[in-house]
């Protein structure tokens, strides 16, 4: 019996308004009434990575950034377990910055906290003009059940790739 499972979907809606112009275009200059799924949709929404143990996190990478519509607040907030939110690293990205910006910060962490990294603007964006893929490992460990941070080749055993902030 088939029960679908495996199955691979290549799932591309697009929608068009009836009776409206394609030529017209919002300040991103993307077209007011098309919308492709593959070149409109972009995953977001509120992530974040718990802190196992007690010590340093650190935190690397490159935010890229082209030429936007609006100015980007790129941030790193820290929660600790009664909810209460700490911005460890905030960082102001004017609308004509572009380059790739090195992100290299160091966050003492308590047993579970939880660590975001937020991308905002005022307005919308054209989200694909800016990427971030924070790297974050622990680089000190206060926990006596987790003292080895680095294995013998000096890469560190606690090791994410925050994705697509």
């Amino acid at each position: 019996m088939f029960d679908g499972l495996y199955d691979k979907v290549n799932w591309n809606p697009e929608i068009v308004y009836l009776n409206e112009s394609e030529d017209v275009v919002n300040a991103n200059n993307k077209t007011r009434y098309k919308y492709v799924a593959a070149e409109d949709f972009i995953v977001s929404g509120h992530q974040s990575i718990g802190a196992p143990y007690k010590g340093v996190v650190s935190i690397d990478g490159v935010f890229h950034k082209e030429v936007t519509t609006d100015d980007i607040v790129l941030e790193i907030v820290k929660t600790d377990k009664d909810g209460n939110a700490v911005t460890e690293f905030s960082k102001s990205f004017k609308w004509n910055d572009s380059g790739d910006y090195s992100i290299n910060e160091s966050v003492s962490v308590e047993r579970l906290n939880n660590l975001s990294f937020k991308l905002s603007t005022s307005t919308n964006i054209d989200w694909n003009k800016v990427d971030w893929l924070p790297h974050v490992y622990y680089s000190e460990s206060e926990d006596d059940d987790f003292k080895n941070v680095y294995d013998k080749e000096g890469n560190p055993t606690i090791s994410v790739y925050k994705g697509y902030c």
